[in-house]
């Protein structure tokens, strides 16, 4: 889909810059966004003030929801971190590296299986089944744009506006 597409959020982000969009302006965009990708999936507008449907309720938590527990976990290695510290480690899969850019990934210390993810978005996974056959190459260009897009421009989740994108190499989970 173009709008989502790592030049048009690039582009998106100078044109709010170019035009001056105040916060309040940006938080009246975060609404107006919101209401209409709901009219669009349901055929009438939201209910901010009695939400009975659950998409209702989750727009509700994401525009008017500020506390900052929320805002953490966006972040799936600040939440690793609180699962390990509540629960304890068996209860998420093994990380095995974290890092910054793509090109730092070591895959010869990598095992054969594993998964490779953003920590700032949702939806955003590459399975790596058997690191012998990966393309290296299209593998690259898709963890890249992760890097460059931030969720929160598409999604109008506050709560991923902040989070400093790193890429996680993570266990394969497999029945």
């Amino acid at each position: 889909m173009i709008l989502r597409s790592p030049i048009a959020v690039k582009a998106k982000w100078e044109l709010y810059k170019l035009i001056g969009l105040s916060p309040a302006g940006a938080r009246f965009l975060d609404v107006y966004l919101s209401r209409r990708a709901f009219r669009k999936a349901f055929g009438r507008d939201p209910d901010f003030t009695h939400p009975v449907l659950f998409g209702e309720k989750v727009i509700v938590r994401k525009l008017f929801d500020q506390r900052k527990i929320f805002r953490l976990m966006a972040d799936k290695l600040w939440v690793r971190e609180f699962i390990i510290g509540k629960l304890g480690e068996s209860f998420v899969p093994k990380l095995y590296a974290v890092y910054s850019r793509f090109e730092e990934i070591d895959f010869d210390r990598l095992p054969e299986k594993f998964v490779i993810k953003p920590n700032h978005g949702t939806h955003w996974v590459q399975f790596v089944e058997d690191k012998k056959t990966l393309d290296k190459v299209a593998a690259r260009r898709l963890v890249n744009g992760w890097m460059r897009t931030n969720y929160y421009v598409n999604s109008r989740e506050i709560f991923y506006k902040d989070v400093k994108p790193r890429i996680m190499v993570e266990e394969l989970l497999e029945e």
